[in-house]
């Protein structure tokens, strides 16, 4: 009987074990899919601001060309669209700081709630399929090793 319960312990510490494992096994490849949904989001994003301000580039570009054909010189025309911007980016910068900073970390925040949520949706399906394979294995398990009195 001590024989018994000795072994029936030590196949408790082996399956407990066991779970731990593929429990931190799990974690750690729900955190490699939430870091891989939040990359690829975050690459596109870049990808699209890049393509954005080039865009914008090439706008200011043509912008100041138009002024300067306007204006009789090319250099007068930049010089025109500088100021412009250098006017319109003051008042931005002088009255609507702090307004933007709020906005843009509510976005980012919003963006990243959206990336992680978007990860963890996608997940409990598989993930709670192989849980309750998995428990469904270890109570087998535990059903044909108990002692037979």
């Amino acid at each position: 009987m001590l024989n018994t319960s000795k072994e029936q312990l030590r196949l408790i510490v082996a399956d407990l074990q066991a779970y731990i494992e593929k429990k931190i096994e799990l974690k750690s490849l729900e955190f490699q899919e939430k870091g891989a949904v939040v990359a690829a989001a975050a690459i596109s994003n870049l990808l699209g601001i890049i393509l954005l301000v080039v865009g914008l580039f090439f706008l200011l570009v043509t912008a100041g060309l138009g002024l300067g054909e306007l204006f009789g010189s090319t250099t007068l025309g930049f010089l025109m669209l500088s100021l412009l911007l250098i006017i319109v980016g003051s008042y931005i910068y002088a009255t609507k700081r702090n307004a933007l900073k709020k906005k843009l970390e509510r976005q980012i925040s919003s963006f990243l709630d959206d990336a992680l949520a978007g990860a963890t949706s996608e997940m409990p399906v598989d993930k709670q399929e192989a849980g309750q394979q998995e428990r469904s294995e270890s109570s087998s398990r535990q059903h044909e090793q108990k002692p037979q009195l």
